[in-house]
């Protein structure tokens, strides 16, 4: 009897797992759907007119230009819930594009950093992540990874 109910429980957990990393994924996949979306609209105008009117075209403001706060409610709960059990290769771009929460993009650069981690980020994908970290906190980068002169401040206000 006992053994019946841990199969159960083992596969409710992983059914829990499974739900989460589909749902990661197709938060990757919404996340650089408006980017690729935005960068055909970029080849057409100089940036700042773009994000102008892609903002018009989604109704969003540019505090928030590719909807990133939403996609990074869910996938940080998913993150946290599940870290032990995703792969952070396939989501460290959802936390790449996470500014407005430079905690948590620290936290998930520490976490899967760590040299013991069974699962860790790539240390490609770890310098972008930090570079991105860095700029989005005032600091300069250290690998040049983000092409921008500008802070992320400057970015968001259209300057």
């Amino acid at each position: 009897m006992k053994l019946h109910l841990i199969a159960k429980v083992n596969k409710t957990v992983d059914s829990r797992v499974y739900d989460a990393r589909k749902k990661l994924k197709e938060l990757v996949k919404e996340d650089q759907a408006e980017r690729n979306e935005y960068r055909e609209l970029l080849k057409k105008m100089e940036w700042s007119k773009a994000i102008e009117q892609w903002c018009k075209k989604k109704n969003r403001s540019k505090d928030d230009v590719f909807d990133d706060a939403k996609r990074l409610k869910e996938a940080k709960e998913l993150i946290l819930k599940n870290k032990n059990s995703i792969n952070p290769n396939n989501v460290w771009l959802l936390v790449q594009h996470s500014d407005e929460d430079p905690k948590f993009q620290k936290w998930f650069l520490n976490f899967y950093s760590k040299p013991e981690r069974k699962n860790k980020l790539k240390k490609k994908w770890a310098k972008y992540l930090e570079d991105r970290w860095l700029v989005n906190t005032g600091q300069p980068q250290k690998n040049n990874t983000q092409n921008v002169e500008e802070t992320m401040e400057n970015i968001r206000q259209g300057n």
